[in-house]
């Protein structure tokens, strides 16, 4: 499968310096489905087009004489600052706490941003758990439809192509309010499904004994991993994924290298 959205964009949507948080705001409305609306129109206005001189500043002034404001205007404020910040472990906490709060319809969109984060950070597992706690705190929202996409990225990113493409598939035909942009993307990741480019796997290790490969797989898991054995030329043979994108599959492998295992990129197994 290929990689439909490039990285460069979703670095654009994480908020690693002061110009990718200011792109970040902009681009991130359009992908979970619509306009930010509401009392704080200016503020979400500045942030679209990228004129942010002194709104961290003028947000914080806002928040601390925000007393008896509805959840949902202090919901925006609050994911409005949490964009801004240059910071992805502070803009992690701001964004959770948002998440957590549940008291406005921005706490969707800060799961989402949360899995961006997590995808980015490569930790998929974390950010497939982000996106299933946001279809069930807001199940009919636009971003409860857009996260089947971001689902899917991070299913790709652990070379979970089966999982990965029945995600695409529900972004793309079975989420009515995801947003053109999602839609558009989901659709064509999901055409790339039934491809004929080549699969690769990581090979961790191959074992002349079925008792030490469970063993192996056994450690793999206690790590986060997820992993299958077989045997084939007298080995037992322990594996991760199925790639048909090279970028997700080296992603993997260095997860897998910083964990202690060895990783072999080799050809799936039939």
């Amino acid at each position: 499968m290929k990689r439909i959205l490039a990285w460069g964009m979703l670095f654009v949507l994480l908020p690693l310096s002061a110009e990718g948080a200011v792109a970040a705001a902009a681009q991130e409305e359009s992908l979970v489905g619509g306009e930010a609306v509401g009392a704080l129109d200016r503020y979400a206005s500045q942030i679209r087009s990228g004129n942010t001189a002194g709104l961290a500043g003028e947000l914080e002034r806002w928040l601390a004489g925000a007393a008896g404001e509805s959840p949902e205007r202090l919901g925006h404020a609050r994911y409005m600052r949490a964009l801004l910040m240059a910071d992805p472990d502070s803009a992690r906490v701001a964004l959770l706490e948002v998440a957590l709060e549940g008291r406005s319809s921005y706490g969707a969109r800060a799961w989402i941003r949360l899995a961006q984060l997590d995808i980015m950070s490569d930790e998929p597992v974390r950010a497939v758990a982000s996106l299933e706690r946001l279809r069930a705190d807001y199940p009919g929202s636009a971003a409860a439809s857009a996260s089947r996409y971001w689902t899917a990225r991070a299913f790709e990113d652990q070379g979970m192509l089966n999982e990965a493409c029945d995600s695409y598939m529900q972004a793309a035909y079975g989420a009515r309010n995801a947003g053109d942009d999602i839609r558009a993307l989901a659709v064509a990741a999901s055409e790339e499904c039934g491809g004929a480019a080549p699969l690769v796997s990581i090979q961790v290790g191959a074992f002349s004994s079925a008792g030490a490969a469970r063993e192996a797989l056994s450690q793999l898991e206690e790590r986060g991993f997820s992993g299958r054995v077989f045997e084939a030329g007298g080995l037992y043979r322990l594996r991760v994924g199925r790639f048909a994108n090279p970028e997700a599959v080296r992603r993997l492998a260095r997860r897998l290298e910083d964990a202690g295992f060895s990783a072999i990129v080799v050809a799936a197994e039939s």
